[in-house]
């Protein structure tokens, strides 16, 4: 499925992946490609935090063409 995917500083970058792709890997990706620390990466879909890590993305409802927002988060 095509997934793009927007930063808080505007950069759109779209990838092919699986509906079944784990939201921890879609992480894993995102910190190869971004060089962001797994650990300080957030995906928000529609406006919630993909949280469960664990959850594919077919379990959340994300769909081909749906836009994730990556946010980069400091730990407190």
């Amino acid at each position: 499925m095509h997934l793009p995917r927007t930063t808080l500083g505007d950069k759109l970058i779209s990838i092919e992946v699986s509906q079944e792709l784990e939201v921890q890997n879609l992480k894993a990706q995102c910190e190869f490609e971004l060089g962001i620390a797994l650990s300080t990466i957030v995906l928000t879909w529609e406006g919630r935090p993909l949280h469960d890590n664990q959850k594919m993305l077919k379990e959340y409802g994300i769909k081909d063409g749906d836009m994730l927002l990556l946010q980069h988060v400091q730990p407190s």
